[in-house]
């Protein structure tokens, strides 16, 4: 059985692991992206200083059997000056293990954090993921997000 939780200091490195399942597919897809040791420790690290001081982010894992099989991390912003609103969330990482996607994980991952959002009074929730990921943009698109802005990229050198 599949349960959904805070994740906790000792879930790091099995977070980073997941993650760098997700930062290696990325670089497959643009050269932009980087990948190796030094991607998952920079996450690491980065998940390390989230668990341990920030009161407006929630790191959440999925865990079967005593193992973390995925994470999604969720935070809560002050919203841009042209908003009628004064915060907002956003989805900044999620990935769950390649052997255990289309099976649930992912939404109950969402809806975990989706309460947590609710409380902190947030009202919209935004995330980014490379437009070429299909999977992710069927998951967000059914988990009911919709296209609001659009991000683009140039390389000039």
């Amino acid at each position: 059985m599949v349960t959904v939780r805070k994740a906790r200091l000792e879930d790091v490195d099995e977070i980073a692991r997941i993650n760098k399942q997700l930062a290696d597919m990325h670089a497959e897809m643009d050269e932009i992206y980087k990948k190796g040791a030094k991607v998952e420790e920079g996450f690491r690290k980065h998940v390390e200083n989230l668990l341990s001081s920030k009161d407006d982010a929630l790191v959440v894992v999925a865990e079967e059997d005593g193992n973390i099989i995925g994470y999604m991390i969720g935070v809560v912003e002050s919203a841009r000056p042209f908003l009628k609103i004064k915060k907002m969330g956003r989805i900044s990482d999620a990935c769950v293990g390649a052997d255990h996607r289309k099976k649930g994980i992912g939404e109950k991952m969402f809806n975990f954090l989706l309460d947590w959002f609710r409380e902190k009074g947030v009202e919209y929730i935004t995330l980014s993921f490379d437009h070429r990921n299909e999977g992710a943009r069927a998951f967000w698109r059914k988990m009911g997000f919709e296209e609001w802005m659009v991000r683009v990229i140039k390389r000039i050198n």
